[in-house]
């Protein structure tokens, strides 16, 4: 409902919603509503999220303990890119 508020409070300018959405859910709630879809945490385990998007590839689970996590070895700069985004950059 919260949601609701806020795009009736913003509507008619863009209006760009986040939290929970993955490839599916963010096209058929954009189709639905015209809103802008942000991704956020999927971005820091995703180094190469926009291809995955593109081509509908798994996600990294992302680890909430390595967030901004300051003198660890594993962090948000340690997440793999897809193979088939690795093979596209050789």
């Amino acid at each position: 409902q919260d949601e609701d508020f806020n795009y009736k409070l913003w509507t008619p300018r863009p209006v760009i919603t986040t939290g929970g959405y993955d490839r599916a859910s963010a096209l058929k709630f954009a189709e639905e509503t015209g809103q802008l879809i942000g991704f956020g945490r999927p971005f820091l385990a995703n180094p190469d999220l926009p291809f995955r998007l593109l081509k509908d590839l798994h996600l990294n689970e992302a680890d909430f303990v390595t967030f901004f996590a300051a003198q660890r070895e594993k962090g948000y700069t340690t997440y793999p890119f897809s193979e088939e985004s690795s093979k596209g950059q050789e």
